[in-house]
């Protein structure tokens, strides 16, 4: 499938697009000449991303500062579209936090926190968004494995994936007019551990190894494309790490014992 034909002149709606994976998914679609609408809490970087996307030949290119846990922000970014009179393609909830912390060494204010960004964030988001989809339209879930499986110090992180798979897989049931897709990345290479919060609050403020030693973002946003064109219901992306879901599915005792000898930060 020619990817180019495909999001020519589609209107997508990413969120959390000023780095990672949100950025390399967006460096894409311009290069495919989609209409993009980037969204993050960081406006200096994104206009950052904004600026190689209008290089790499994206049709337009929208800017908007976004807290996805704030809810009139939300509805200004409904009202922007609004005024460009768009229909949205695709939309892409790709804005979430991480955790470093024990179950008991994680404040009640941080597990509301994780799920505020990774849950009701997305959920509200897409909800307002809805009605602003074209009739075929897409919506996409950047997921994790940790929403397949739990894994060391990610209870709340884990939790939280868990939850938008099972509200979107029957969001789908309910509306089978509109595309959902799921993707679960592994380990992707991205600033995700620097932010991921410990128990009280602060930040990790460390690239983990894991991340480090990951599949390229660029890599990963490519298949994200082509899964999205395809739109496929669930998917994986990954490297040797997703050998421990099919030890999930297949032979349980074999996946506990290797994923509780695992290093948590790489």
């Amino acid at each position: 499938m020619q990817l180019v034909n495909y999001y020519l002149n589609k209107v997508v709606l990413i969120t959390g697009a000023s780095s990672g994976i949100g950025e390399a998914i967006a460096l894409e679609m311009a290069a495919a000449k989609a209409v993009l609408i980037l969204a993050a809490r960081r406006m200096e970087e994104l206009q950052r991303v904004a600026n190689a996307c209008r290089l790499l030949g994206a049709k337009d290119v929208l800017c908007v500062e976004l807290d996805v846990t704030n809810r009139d922000q939300v509805r200004r970014l409904g009202e922007e579209i609004d005024k460009h009179d768009w229909k949205i393609d695709i939309l892409i909830n790709n804005a979430g936090i991480s955790q470093r912390s024990l179950v008991m060494e994680t404040s009640e204010d941080v597990e509301r926190r994780i799920m505020e960004v990774n849950y009701f964030a997305p959920v509200h988001l897409s909800k307002v968004m809805y009605p602003r989809l074209q009739k075929n339209g897409q919506i996409v879930i950047i997921s994790s494995l940790s929403g397949l499986f739990g894994f060391m110090e990610r209870s709340t992180y884990a939790a939280s994936k868990h939850a938008i798979k099972g509200y979107f897989e029957s969001w789908q049931l309910e509306k089978p007019d509109i595309a959902i897709t799921m993707i679960f990345p592994g380990r992707i290479q991205s600033n995700i551990s620097f932010h991921a919060l410990h128990g009280d609050g602060s930040r990790h403020s460390v690239l983990d190894k894991a991340q480090q030693e990951g599949m390229p973002a660029k890599l990963c946003a490519q298949k994200v494309l082509r899964t999205v064109a395809k739109r496929k219901k669930i998917v994986l992306i990954g490297r040797k790490e997703l050998i421990l879901y099919a030890f999930y599915k297949y032979c349980p005792p074999l996946f506990y014992k290797i994923t509780a000898s695992l290093k948590a930060n790489g």
